[in-house]
């Protein structure tokens, strides 16, 4: 007869692994200069427009000079803040099972994806990366369509080593299962 007592025992915090005892790196500096190229796709046509509405005198109503031009100014200097300070805490490293990636100044954002959730790996070079001849890595789990983490501004050798290092644990792992 199977004993179907449930059973949740308590867990000392303080025995817990620390995920954060972790070597990192930080991605490419080259990439700072992608993420300030489209800041400036998006202040262009914003600089733009209002320098015609001056220029060719729109009648714009009073709101629009007190209330939107401010508003945008400080979105995007929250951006750029965001962008310029945020960087230096983009950072990712490996560990025996997971991949660890952490981003964001206002808001920081830390994420642990262990290998044997990962299902699929992509390492792509869009029109900016391919600029700066940088490379990005995407990991996907099952369920999420558009990754569920994505690592911008990585060289090649480092997007393809962990690529290579990613299947193999998942190689290792699948085989582990089987046995």
């Amino acid at each position: 007869m199977l004993d179907k007592t449930f059973k949740n025992q308590d867990l000392n915090l303080n025995d817990l692994p620390d995920y954060q005892k972790i070597e990192t790196r930080f991605i490419n500096p080259k990439y700072i200069k992608i993420l300030r190229l489209q800041i400036g796709f998006l202040v262009l046509p914003v600089f733009i427009f209002i320098v015609c509405s001056i220029y060719f005198q729109f009648d714009l109503p009073q709101l629009f000079w007190y209330i939107f031009i401010p508003t945008v100014s400080l979105v995007l200097s929250l951006w750029l803040i965001e962008v310029e300070a945020g960087f230096k805490k983009r950072t990712f490293g490996l560990r025996d099972h997971d991949i660890y990636f952490s981003k964001g100044f206002f808001v920081h954002k830390e994420t642990v994806l262990p290998f044997k959730r990962i299902q699929h790996v992509e390492v792509i070079q869009g029109i900016f990366l391919r600029w700066q001849n940088l490379y990005a890595i995407k990991l996907y789990t099952a369920g999420a369509s558009s990754g569920d983490l994505a690592i911008y501004g990585l060289d090649k050798g480092t997007a393809s080593q962990i690529k290579a290092y990613v299947m193999q644990q998942n190689s290792d792992l699948s085989d582990e299962s089987t046995s």
